[in-house]
């Protein structure tokens, strides 16, 4: 007689038969074979002797003494068809008493999805070992979220999931937790479920020196979670997880605004809530944030009555500022803080709280050079190449007069495509700002115009430009209104009958007082413009009347056909004016309007300084080309002669480099074509203005009844 196995040996036959079992599965043939042994009950152990075909295959519970030890421990895989898919790598066997958490939510890990119903009896024969209890599985999800652990081991030996640095065994709290509970509930004492998560989070945050980085990284893992949890799990378990990571973006927007209610003593000492902020904007900045926190923190805290947002994301617009205050053309260092102002503005409430900052429309400016510098969006419209920044020019055009046309077309084409991004992503922001509600769009406008009021020397003779605001800005502006007003750009389209004439007559945006006027003194725009003036439609009849009347004595009776035409035109000026005045009492444009007559004032700017600028610029270049060839010809060969070619050769290369910078901006043709494009719009806006009175006017005509015939003043 034998004796019997050794309980290793037979351990280990249980696994090869096992890990057989997980290989058949992965060909057609196989499938039956795992099919088959779902169906039968499980048993301790599988004899290695292949049974005969003729009756089935015992199970007896061990292995006769006399089977050699190396004998196959396993029955032998069924052959896979030509055009099966390869077999699966064989997966480890279970350790008895450790099953995934999801397996109790129907989740599998192999394929990262959740299995059919069809699929519960493959995994039940898997192990024989019970399923685990819904509120266990749920416990461990959110100790993992919040990096609790509640047992004297290993974070990694307490549960399947993969262990982080931010798991953290906290001693105190599970005697808390079980002397509370009692000995007739201690069973469940140290689990974690959605009544104790906010208990089990305040501790575990008191514990961590870095909290703010402990509660961004606890929300990705519940962002994980969530993901993975999905709507076939237990219930309650994806409204735990949910209330899990609502509860940290609370916690996030509370510690930010206030650090010292939940840091230690030392630590509030240390960290104030503006640093706290910045740091947040910095990591936001990086990219390194959560993707959904921001979203989270706004949808969170914009119904409160609070500052909370203003309080946090005034800081993370700060860091943005700074950074792009640091950035150039050159670097394209410019890109990632517009990005993250991009996405910021793209929540309605932070567009509010950008607008509403005192920086955003600076107080008592004295200059638009001093609105450039200090208003919030002066740094992002500052970037350039022209001669406020020279540095950029000198370095991509060192030596202009010995370029290549090849080497300048390069080199500009890059730079142009630099100010694509630049201005694509500055219009962008702007729509979502116009976008973010009517008192965000108010305070945008307010700042165009303050710019142009500021700016309004530039169509002087004679500028000072330390006193304005710089070309590079004042093209980037244009440019980015150029784009805003692309929607309605077309002449033939309907919009343009939103573009309200009476725009001019208001001075809420744009002053025009100083304006040259046409067919119009003084005295009757006076009247005009002043709504206090409740006699004005009077005056303007009478005055009227008495011009027409004396034209009519003068010319003789047989002009009787021309004063009705002249009573026609009064008509049609007091409509016009009643329609002026209700205007300016409301003091109220559309968008459409208002973006159009801004931007007309800018591009004035631009033609009327910019432009006389690239012209003067010009001339100096064809002057000291003269004076070169001048030199050259004297034939003259001293020293002085060679200082001062030298001289006219370095002056040159200034003014060539100036000149192939202005080139970028000036000679685009993605510019040049929005420019043409809103000359046209406007040519073909001031002829329906034309039409339009034309119609008015001759509506007033028909409207007027006919003089009396001869017969009835006989009679």
């Amino acid at each position: 007689m034998s004796n019997p196995e050794s309980e290793e040996e037979m351990r280990r036959r249980r696994l090869a038969r096992f890990a057989a079992l997980e290989r058949s599965t992965a060909s057609p043939a196989g499938a039956g074979v795992m099919q088959g042994a779902a169906t039968r009950k499980a048993t301790p152990a599988l004899s290695s002797a292949p049974a005969p075909t003729s009756a089935p295959m015992p199970a007896p519970t061990s292995a006769p003494a006399s089977a050699p030890a190396s004998a196959p421990a396993s029955a032998p895989e069924p052959k896979a068809s030509s055009d099966s898919t390869p077999a699966q790598a064989p997966l480890a066997a279970p350790t008895p008493g450790k099953r995934s958490i999801y397996e109790s939510t129907g989740f599998d890990q192999r394929s990262g999805s959740h299995v059919a119903a069809r699929n519960t009896k493959a995994v039940d024969s898997r192990s024989t070992t019970p399923r685990i209890d819904p509120e266990e599985a749920l416990s461990r999800i959110l100790l993992d979220i919040l990096g609790v652990s509640l047992e004297a081991k290993s974070a990694s030996d307490s549960a399947t999931l993969c262990a982080h640095s931010d798991m953290k065994y906290m001693a105190a709290l599970a005697n808390e937790l079980t002397e509370e509970a009692g000995p007739s509930d201690s069973s469940k004492a140290l689990l974690a479920s959605k009544d104790n998560a906010d208990r089990l989070l305040v501790e575990r945050m008191a514990a961590d020196d870095d909290a703010l980085g402990y509660l961004m990284r606890s929300f990705t893992r519940a962002t994980k979670h969530a993901e993975q949890v999905g709507k076939s799990a237990a219930p309650g378990t994806l409204d735990a997880v949910s209330y899990t990571s609502g509860v940290l973006v609370s916690y996030i927007g509370l510690l930010l605004q206030s650090p010292d209610a939940f840091l230690s003593e030392a630590a509030a000492a240390s960290i104030s809530s503006a640093s706290l902020c910045r740091r947040f904007g910095q990591i936001f900045l990086d990219n390194e944030l959560p993707p959904t926190l921001v979203s989270h923190l706004v949808k969170r805290f914009a119904d409160e009555d609070d500052d909370t947002l203003s309080e946090i994301f005034s800081h993370v617009f700060a860091v943005l500022r700074e950074h792009v205050a640091k950035s150039s053309l050159l670097r394209m260092s410019f890109v990632e803080p517009i990005r993250a102002l991009g996405t910021l503005l793209q929540y309605r409430p932070l567009a509010l709280v950008l607008t509403s900052l005192p920086s955003f429309v600076p107080p008592a400016m004295i200059s638009g050079r001093h609105l450039q510098a200090l208003s919030y969006l002066g740094p992002f419209f500052s970037l350039t190449l022209l001669r406020e920044d020279p540095a950029v020019a000198r370095e991509l055009f060192p030596d202009p007069m010995n370029m290549t046309v090849i080497e300048r077309d390069s080199t500009i084409s890059s730079l142009r495509g630099s100010l694509k991004v630049l201005r694509e992503g500055l219009a962008e922001c702007m729509l979502k700002i116009l976008r973010g509600g009517p008192e965000s769009r108010e305070n945008l406008l307010k700042w165009i115009a303050h710019v142009l009021r500021l700016n309004k020397d530039r169509v002087k003779m004679q500028v000072d430009y330390l006193s304005v605001s710089t070309d590079g800005f004042i093209l980037n502006l244009a440019d980015v209104l150029l784009r805003l007003c692309a929607p309605f750009m077309d002449p033939a389209g309907s919009k343009i009958n939103s573009i309200d004439p009476n725009f001019v007559f208001s001075s809420h945006r744009i002053d025009y007082t100083d304006e040259t006027r046409l067919v119009v003194d003084s005295a009757e725009l006076a009247k005009w413009l002043d709504p206090r003036n409740l006699n004005a439609q009077d005056s303007y009849r009478r005055a009227q009347g008495a011009s027409e009347a004396s034209a009519a004595d003068a010319s003789g009776a047989d002009n009787c056909d021309g004063d009705e035409d002249d009573e026609a035109s009064i008509r049609a000026g007091l409509a016009e004016m009643a329609d002026v005045q209700d205007a300016l009492k409301k003091g109220e444009f559309g968008f459409i309007t208002e973006c159009f007559f801004l931007t007309t004032r800018t591009l004035q700017f631009w033609l009327q300084s910019v432009v006389q600028l690239y012209q003067d610029l010009l001339q100096k270049l064809q002057r000291a080309n003269n004076m070169k060839r001048h030199l050259t010809e004297s034939g003259r060969a001293d020293p002085a002669h060679e200082r001062e070619l030298n001289e006219i050769n370095r002056h040159m290369n200034l003014l060539l480099m100036h000149k192939l910078a202005y080139d970028v901006y000036l000679m685009d043709d993605d510019f040049l074509s929005l420019v043409v494009r809103f000359i046209t719009l406007t040519s073909a806006w001031f002829l329906s203005v034309v039409h339009r009175s034309a119609r008015r006017a001759g509506a007033a005509s028909s409207s007027t009844p006919p003089p009396p015939s001869s017969s009835s003043s006989s009679s």
